[in-house]
């Protein structure tokens, strides 16, 4: 079988078989990859601890029939400070949930992958109150990637939205928006992705 490497996001996982995986995972080139990783539910595989959602690998993979199969992994991020802290594990599952459900397999977003590891590292150190602003800056960012371009009626009428759309992720992280502003942005952004977006993100279903 023909290999490859790639510089791959796990998304999320879901079991296959008795001791199997199939990763979800967003690679470099914007794309989806969608692989099984072979024993990686026993507690002794090295995979293990790498088929988790919030890592980042440089994976070996063989081309397969119906799905490719990731021969080897090594760790590049871990992205532990998200899965340890609930209130920024809750937007941080935002981002990966909207990546599983609005990339596809052979469809390159090429700033996307650089947009996404941006957006977890800033939210990994960013104080937990400002990851939800962070996540609002990344739905906006990455819908117009896709090619959904803001509303900038809504902008116009909440500037932090336009402000929050050409900011860097570190400038975001230092904005100090006002709760009742900062409380309402999220159900605003929310109500543009799913107008625009086929597949339910559930995890939005906390910010409606």
């Amino acid at each position: 079988m023909p290999s490859y490497h790639a510089h791959v996001l796990v998304l999320k996982k879901t079991k296959l078989g008795e001791t199997d995986v199939i990763c979800t995972l967003l690679s470099a080139d914007g794309s989806q990859l969608r692989a099984v990783a072979k024993g990686a539910r026993k507690p002794t595989s090295k995979m293990c601890g790498l088929t988790e959602p919030f890592c980042v690998l440089d994976a070996l993979l063989y081309t397969g029939r119906n799905l490719d199969v990731i021969r080897d992994a090594t760790l590049t991020h871990a992205n532990a400070a998200l899965r340890s802290d609930y209130d920024k594990l809750q937007p941080a599952c935002v981002v990966l949930d909207f990546l599983a459900q609005s990339t596809e397999v052979g469809e390159y977003v090429p700033r996307l992958f650089d947009l996404t590891l941006a957006t977890l590292d800033v939210m990994a150190s960013a104080p937990p109150d400002r990851c939800p602003q962070l996540m609002v800056a990344f739905l906006l960012k990455a819908m117009a990637m896709l090619g959904y371009s803001p509303q900038y009626d809504i902008c116009a009428k909440h500037r932090w939205l336009g402000q929050l759309f050409v900011s860097t992720m570190a400038q975001v992280a230092d904005f100090d928006i006002p709760q009742r502003t900062r409380d309402v942005l999220p159900r605003y952004v929310t109500q543009f992705v799913r107008r625009h977006m086929p597949a339910r993100i559930r995890t939005l279903d906390a910010y409606s």
